[in-house]
């Protein structure tokens, strides 16, 4: 097996950062949408890759 690369052995090492405060709801769908691109974003930063259900994407639209 080849070795893994820098990035995926730096994000298994690296301690989760804590959770930021979850933004207030908003009746805009355009601020729900931000909010959900942001948590995604935060997700990633942790090395999680959860992407929006194809339902939440219609729903935002």
């Amino acid at each position: 097996m080849p070795p893994s690369p820098p990035a995926v052995v730096e994000l298994l090492v690296a301690p989760a950062p804590p959770p930021p405060p979850l933004p207030a709801p908003s009746s805009s769908p355009q601020a729900a949408a931000v909010a959900r691109v942001a948590e995604v974003t935060i997700d990633n930063q942790r090395g999680v890759r959860r992407m929006p259900s194809l339902l939440e994407q219609e729903r935002a639209c």
